[in-house]
């Protein structure tokens, strides 16, 4: 055997040592990003909640907004908007599969009619084409749709007809869905 040449078992140490060293690493750094998000999940939900109380104020303006609950899980299934001590309306947190696994929207609703509707997460919808659905162009075609919406690929003839953002179908039709479920969430409280 030449000097050049290294021994099997030496071969098999300097793998196993690598090895080692990587889940140590690999251990290490989960352990900080695991404690950074336990240290910091009180900052984290007070941000999350300031965000989603900026869009329900964008999407339903009013005095307060109070949770409404339909099981015991404890999570809001959506609020109540309050303006002068009466529900001017109500907002809803929906769902569904775009693109990606989900998108998730915010969408007001009062007298029927949705006042407006606000992306809350479409980070995994395709870039430049499936997350043009946070864009104010398409959002804002929902303002006054009084029903299930419908998905058109030109410009919309009738009420609830909502033009689909070219090459996004499966993101469109995601918003398209979730509006729907908040109709379904709005008849139920609206009784």
């Amino acid at each position: 055997m030449s000097q050049n040449e290294k021994k099997p078992e030496s071969k098999a140490k300097t793998v196993i040592l690598c090895t080692v060293c990587l889940l140590m690493i690999c251990l290490v750094v989960t352990g900080a990003v695991s404690g950074a998000n336990y240290a910091f999940a009180d900052k984290i939900a007070e941000q999350e909640w300031a965000a989603t109380q900026t869009a329900m104020t964008a999407v339903l303006a009013a005095d307060d907004y109070e949770e409404i609950h339909w099981d015991d899980t404890g999570e809001a299934d959506g609020y109540r908007a309050i303006t002068g001590g009466e529900t001017a309306g109500y907002l809803f947190i929906t769902a569904a599969k775009g693109y990606g696994p989900s998108i998730s929207i915010l969408t007001g609703i009062a007298d029927g009619a949705v006042t407006g509707i606000a992306i809350l997460d479409c980070s995994d919808e395709t870039p430049g084409l499936g997350k043009k659905v946070d864009s104010a162009k398409f959002t804002d075609q929902f303002i006054g749709v009084t029903e299930t919406p419908a998905i058109v690929k030109v410009a919309p003839s009738a009420d609830n007809e909502i033009q689909a953002i070219t090459g996004a179908t499966k993101s469109t039709k995601g918003v398209t869905d979730s509006v729907s479920k908040a109709f379904e969430l709005y008849a139920e409280v609206a009784e």
